[in-house]
């Protein structure tokens, strides 16, 4: 096809083009001396994406609030429409965003008195505020640590634990208890000893955390250990001479130290210099 033609070709369907989109519904064209009345198609386009909402979402209801040290938390219920919502505070404009249906805010004065109120946001627009609430973050008292374990030594344990951080008052002392018994052990660190435990006996240690306003609840119990030691000297040795040997005879110690005796050795001394028979 030569450019002339291709030229030709390409005006005339232009010019269909135009014609079609330029006349009304209900137009006929003129072949000729004959009038055709032009063919309507009607086509349903579909919707490949939504563009944006059209209505701005509803406001948020249930609004809570609950104050921590030197935060705030709030949660509500979803709102209708809603792609996120906005939490402000007011005396500082403190705020949080979110998509879920609760935030934290952190970094406030403790003993100040905050006013709260959330909307909820969309492509077009903003809800209006909820129902305003208070709260006025305070110290606290510290969280149970986490992590308790604990390791035997003789009759002795070493706890550890993680430290209890992220407060205004900081913890001054942690308190490491035996269960059973009872023993403690205290430290400023995250590591203390529990000594004057009973071989045979399994313990765990539960850890407290203590700061300017109170004490924390009992961690979780540390996994059990079991107390071993070596046990005590046989009692009640008694001597059966005869021409050439020994014969010696003893009662059971008082504690196996946790574990069954596997044997006895009886030794044999010169009374003269103390020295150890030979055998």
């Amino acid at each position: 096809m030569t450019n002339a033609l291709r030229r030709i070709v390409t005006a005339s369907v232009l010019s269909a083009l135009v014609l079609s989109a330029a006349a009304p519904a209900n137009a006929s064209f003129k072949q000729g001396k004959r009038f055709v009345p032009a063919r309507v198609h009607h086509a349903k386009l579909p919707v490949h994406h939504v563009l944006g909402a059209s209505v701005a979402p509803s406001t948020p209801t249930n609004f809570v609030a609950t104050a921590g040290d030197q935060q705030a938390a709030f949660s509500w219920t979803e709102a209708s429409g809603a792609t996120r919502y906005v939490v402000m505070l007011q005396p500082n404009n403190a705020s949080c965003v979110t998509v879920a249906t609760s935030c934290a805010v952190r970094g406030l004065v403790n003993g100040t008195l905050y006013s709260a109120t959330v909307v909820a946001v969309n492509s077009a627009g903003r809800s209006a505020p909820s129902a305003t609430r208070t709260v006025t973050p305070a110290s606290v008292r510290p969280t149970a640590p986490r992590s308790v374990n604990a390791v035997a030594f003789g009759l002795h344990a070493r706890v550890t634990w993680l430290p209890v951080t992220g407060l205004s008052n900081s913890v001054t002392s942690y308190t490491a208890t035996s269960m059973p018994g009872g023993l403690t052990c205290t430290s400023a660190t995250t590591t203390c000893v529990v000594s004057d435990l009973e071989a045979g006996t399994s313990y765990t240690f539960t850890v407290t955390a203590t700061n300017a306003v109170g004490t924390s609840p009992d961690s979780q119990p540390s996994p059990s250990i079991a107390i071993v030691d070596r046990p005590d000297a046989p009692t009640s040795v008694t001597l059966a001479p005869s021409p050439e040997s020994m014969g010696v005879s003893w009662e059971a110690p008082v504690s196996d130290g946790g574990l069954s005796i596997d044997s006895y050795t009886a030794t044999a001394y010169l009374a003269s210099s103390g020295a150890p028979v030979a055998h």
